[in-house]
């Protein structure tokens, strides 16, 4: 990385780091309103072909496993209480959800309506 930052430009370190500042914290900012607006209101499913989005629905509507929201979702940050009104759970919690959804065949019963 070094070399390629000390041979992508002509340009002075500080005139770098403020071109680099000036395109980066624009995006950032973009970035984390966008996140937080999905976040509030989803819109996954109209992306999704008709089984995808059955089983999209199925998982977050019939089961209740919610949109993984990173690193604020970390057991080591041992979240109290619920996220966004829902309860904090490790990955595993959500995946238990879900797998015990196919061994008592609600799934299949979920996908055999699209076929």
């Amino acid at each position: 990385m070094a070399t390629s930052w000390n041979c992508s430009t002509s340009l002075e370190l500080v005139d770098r780091c403020n071109a680099l500042s000036e395109t980066s914290l624009p995006v950032s900012s973009i970035f984390v309103v966008e996140k937080d607006e999905f976040l509030r209101n989803p819109n996954t499913k109209s992306y999704l072909g008709n089984a995808s989005r059955m089983i999209y629905t199925f998982v977050r509507d019939e089961l209740g496993v919610p949109f993984h929201e990173g690193l604020v979702e970390h057991s080591a940050l041992k979240l109290i209480g619920n996220l966004r009104g829902r309860p904090g759970k490790t990955i595993g919690s959500w995946a238990s959800i879900i797998f015990t959804s196919i061994v008592d065949d609600r799934m299949w019963e979920a996908m055999a309506d699209v076929a």
